[in-house]
């Protein structure tokens, strides 16, 4: 385990939006409901959880108007899927793969501009989260990439042992130029080995056509010990880059 600091934050991307350059805080507030279950006879109060758990999650930075900024991803009041890279943005080394969230929709509830005097506008955001908040391991970093096709199999991610419960992975795409190709396929694939690579059954990302954009899809069955993903231009073309990161979580 390690300690980061604030310039360890890699990535922070909301509907394939990147609002690193923006923000100055990021907070994801995670917690169990819980039922107060004191009865007739009890000396202290009594508490059960009741399955159900909550995010809440707090954004605080620098207003910007620019396409695809700050004001850009927060003004419509909407859900999005969100990736936070708390531990730097780079692909497995050795094995190991940095961890990062995956939220897997953030119903946002506010947005607020403030001006002040002698002080530059800032902008802030509140949200609950609609469904899970999954801790993930970073399979493809936030950087771009022109090569087609191409793949992460030689930084794989280790994950010591496959698993059998399934997971999910997600997708932030944050800058694409087709330059005449059709579209770009992402998928998961897994490996037993770390040689013999299949794309796992479940692995497809829709095939991407427009950014900024992100996807959440869910992992049935096992996932074997080794993960790495692929991406490949479709069609024909030339001048081709997409700005993406793939993270995955087990269950």
């Amino acid at each position: 385990m390690a300690r980061y600091g604030s310039p360890d934050v890699g990535f922070i991307l909301q509907g394939g939006r990147s609002l690193l350059a923006d923000l100055t805080v990021v907070t994801i507030d995670r917690g169990a409901i819980l039922e107060e279950t004191t009865v007739l006879g009890d000396a202290d109060e009594q508490h059960a959880a009741v399955g159900i758990n909550k995010a809440v999650i707090n954004q605080e930075g620098f207003y910007d108007d620019a396409t695809d900024r700050i004001n850009d991803a927060l003004v419509g009041l909407s859900e999005q899927v969100a990736c936070v890279g708390y531990a730097g943005n780079a692909l497995p080394v050795a094995g190991v793969a940095r961890p990062c969230v995956g939220i897997k929709g953030q119903i946002q509830s506010t947005y607020v501009r403030a001006a002040s005097r002698n002080e530059l506008h800032k902008a802030s955001a509140a949200y609950i989260a609609n469904g899970i908040v999954e801790e993930c391991v970073l399979l493809a970093h936030h950087v771009a990439r022109t090569a087609d096709p191409g793949d992460t199999e030689s930084t794989s991610h280790d994950n010591a042992a496959s698993s059998a419960a399934g997971g999910a992975a997600y997708l932030q795409v944050s800058a694409l130029a087709l330059g005449g190709f059709t579209n770009v396929q992402v998928t998961i694939r897994d490996s037993a080995d770390d040689a013999a690579w299949l794309d796992h059954a479940d692995g497809a990302f829709a095939a991407v056509t427009t950014a900024p954009s992100a996807q959440r899809i869910a992992l049935t069955g096992t996932i074997r010990r080794y993960t790495a993903i692929d991406w490949d231009f479709v069609g024909a073309g030339a001048a081709q880059s997409i700005t993406f990161m793939v993270g995955l979580n087990r269950a």
